[in-house]
């Protein structure tokens, strides 16, 4: 290690070093104060574009963000009352829901008596459960066209035809012929005596 004899300097030489010492000082703070600061801080603006425009920019933007507000207020308010209104149905649906359950599930003597319960306003009166259930009936016409078609069909069959002979002779695809056969209503069987 190297040691050094402070009592070997003279003072002209301790003032020479103290001198050094602080013109270095000096100089890093000047250059630290010569700095110029971050880009962030200042902020840049366009030679082109007048401080009057900016302050006109400046007014419409804040305007428009007011206007935006506005606007998400005004959805925010409707969509609550959409949701209000929808829970509402969804509660008169409920009610309708339980009372036809309630309807189904009682003695069909006395479901006959009972009136159907009065539909609440804006909605308009229950279709009956027949009418959902059962397919609309066709008309008349088109149910005998339908019986003589497939009453040929179910002649050829009887005939011992296969669904391939009778779908060339009637003119229908395969599937269609083989359709209707399997949807042939059955002969009632013979009650046997007890």
């Amino acid at each position: 290690m190297l040691a050094f004899d402070f009592d070997q300097i003279s003072p002209t030489q301790m003032g020479l070093a103290a001198l050094v010492v602080a013109s270095v000082v000096v100089f890093l703070a000047s250059r630290r104060q010569r700095r110029p600061e971050p880009l962030a801080r200042t902020p840049r603006r366009d030679p082109d574009v007048p401080a009057a425009d900016v302050r006109t920019i400046q007014g419409d933007l804040a305007n428009l963000i007011a206007e935006l507000e506005s606007l998400s207020e005004r959805l925010s308010a409707d969509a609550a009352s959409r949701q209000e209104q929808l829970h509402a149905l969804i509660a008169q649906a409920d009610e309708r829901i339980a009372t036809l359950q309630n309807q189904l599930n009682a003695p069909a003597a006395a479901r006959a008596g009972v009136p159907m319960p009065k539909p609440a306003t804006g909605l308009g009166p229950l279709p009956s459960l027949r009418s959902i259930v059962a397919p609309a009936s066709r008309p008349a016409a088109a149910t005998s066209g339908a019986d003589d078609r497939h009453g040929a069909i179910y002649a050829l069959a009887d005939e011992g035809l296969t669904p391939v002979e009778i779908a060339q002779r009637v003119g229908q695809r395969i599937g269609e012929i083989e359709l209707i056969l399997n949807l042939r209503p059955k002969p009632a069987a013979p009650r046997r005596p007890a």
